[in-house]
């Protein structure tokens, strides 16, 4: 899994975004602001909107904001790993997700005014969106697949 902390301008909101790297499947939560102690609080439990079989390890930026990485890892039970500074091509399905995530909620946007249904719109249409790298299925139906698989496995 990848994760990713869109700030505003000066700092006033974020955007959490975590993202699962086999199929895609995006989760987007809002934080009050871009601390490291805000953010960490509003991750974990997105978190656990994955299922524990497909999420293993977690990678991050590695900008002062993600300094709760180590609490993150106590508190979830994944392992956290911090991509070098300019590094995008670390954590590629994070680089892409933010792009395609601009045609829902646009730069200069204010976080202030971006609500949980618009989060919860934005997610669920992403999700749902047929991907090239998926064979043409949708997020959706390959993390559904994947996650009744894991199901029936334990």
């Amino acid at each position: 899994m990848e994760a990713d902390l869109v700030c505003a301008f000066r700092g006033q909101a974020a955007l959490l975004s975590c993202k699962e790297r086999t199929n895609r499947f995006l989760v987007l939560a809002k934080a009050q602001n871009k601390t490291a102690a805000a953010s960490g609080e509003e991750l974990v439990p997105h978190l656990y909107e994955i299922p524990p079989d497909l999420r293993q390890s977690l990678t991050l930026d590695n900008d002062s904001e993600m300094a709760w990485f180590r609490e993150l890892e106590r508190a979830s039970g994944l392992r956290a790993y911090l991509c070098r500074p300019h590094s995008p091509w670390q954590r590629g399905t994070s680089e892409n997700e933010g792009d395609l995530l601009r045609q829902y909620l646009p730069r200069g946007i204010s976080l202030h005014k971006i609500t949980e249904e618009l989060l919860k719109n934005a997610a669920e249409r992403l999700n749902k969106r047929p991907r090239r790298c998926l064979t043409y299925q949708t997020t959706a139906e390959v993390f559904f697949n994947l996650a009744l698989t894991a199901a029936f496995a334990s």
